[in-house]
């Protein structure tokens, strides 16, 4: 399994920062929970990149945020190992890819 390290983030979506200097670590988690949470246009660098979960929580579909997740996880470079999609429930099994 592929490690990545970054600057990681709080769960105000802030840098984190501790003793004045950033904190770099496993990104897996964060680069999943940001690239769920984004919609396209969102991040002004990739503005294509994002699943858009919020838009998907009212519809019905699954098939669709299926398909959004395994591509948008695919263009950026996570290997989705598992995924089930529930009416209340989200689980995702991810790596990051070669």
């Amino acid at each position: 399994m592929i490690i990545k390290r970054d600057i990681l983030i709080c769960e105000d979506y802030d840098l984190l920062i501790t003793d004045g200097d950033f904190v770099i670590g496993n990104c897996l988690d964060q680069q999943v929970a940001l690239l769920l949470l984004a919609s396209p246009g969102d991040i002004r660098s990739a503005p294509e990149n994002g699943v858009g979960l919020p838009e998907f929580l009212l519809g019905e579909d699954n098939d669709d945020l299926n398909a959004a997740i395994r591509f948008q996880f695919k263009k950026d470079n996570l290997k989705l190992r598992k995924i089930k999609i529930t009416s209340t429930q989200l689980t995702l099994d991810a790596e990051h890819d070669s």
